[in-house]
């Protein structure tokens, strides 16, 4: 039996030593709304200069490889985007061109992964961003024939797919603008790489950003699926992501089991 113990805690140790820290915290904080949040420290800003510099200059990367024809660098955004062109496919039909609107995509990044990944491009991209993301992507991507800009959501031109990858948690209101895409939608909308799990909603702040704090929710799949559910959706597919450099250990139970989440809805 003392052999035993000896030979246990021996493996105990050796694992021990091989764990890997946590990560450090991704979010920090919970808070009733965006504008308790909002005081809670310094003032959040979506849109910067140098994040728009830095918008530019990833895109213009990534636009120069499609151009010389070479694979794009992997990413976490890459492993993220990768879900968008696999559900185009799985909906593509000869003769049939497909609508896409991009919530939140940055400056179309989007785009260049379809462009990438799809051997048919007989689709239209659809981008809905804040202004100066806008404008980076009207600058690098307005002579492309698939890209579009759109400041408002129009449910009288349906889209066939919506995305929003990582996006979603951002909106204030995330509910009204959830159904306002659902009834915009046709056929599939996507919530890509997005933190969530079997809890409530709350208002968090994300902290792990060098140059700015950002105010946004951390999900409850029940409350997204019951909005879908309102509007004539259902959640049809539920994957997780690989995200090694977020963690939730600073929360409380049952928050400490949010994980990066992919969800499909589709029309009834």
């Amino acid at each position: 039996m003392r052999k035993l113990n000896r030979i246990l805690r021996s493996l105990r140790s050796r694992a021990a030593a091989k764990i890997k820290p946590s990560p450090l915290p991704t979010y920090f904080g919970i808070f009733e709304s965006f504008a308790s949040a909002m005081q809670a420290e310094r003032l959040c800003a979506y849109e910067s200069a140098a994040h728009q510099e830095w918008l530019e200059a990833q895109l213009a990367s990534k636009l120069q490889r499609l151009q010389q024809k070479l694979p794009p660098e992997w990413g976490s955004d890459t492993a993220r985007l990768s879900q968008l062109p696999l559900l185009l496919a799985s909906l593509a039909q000869p003769g049939k061109k497909i609508k896409i609107l991009d919530v939140g995509g940055g400056a179309g990044d989007g785009l260049l992964e379809c462009l990438y990944s799809l051997r048919a491009k007989d689709f239209a991209y659809y981008l809905f961003e804040l202004p100066a993301a806008s404008q980076v992507a009207q600058m690098l991507l307005g002579q492309r024939p698939e890209f579009h800009s759109v400041n408002k959501i129009e449910s009288s031109a349906p889209y066939d797919v919506i995305f929003l990858g990582s996006s979603l948690p951002y909106f204030a209101d995330y509910a009204s603008l959830l159904r306002q895409l659902f009834a915009a939608c046709r056929d599939s909308l996507l919530v890509a790489d997005t933190a969530c799990g079997d809890f409530s909603s709350i208002v968090t702040r994300q902290v792990n950003l060098a140059d700015r704090e950002l105010i946004c929710w951390l999900f409850g799949v029940e409350d997204l699926r019951k909005i879908a559910e309102e509007c004539g959706f259902q959640l049809v597919a539920e994957t997780a992501c690989f995200t090694p450099d977020h963690g939730f250990e600073n929360f409380p139970m049952p928050y400490q089991q949010a994980i990066y989440k992919n969800l499909l809805f589709r029309r009834v």
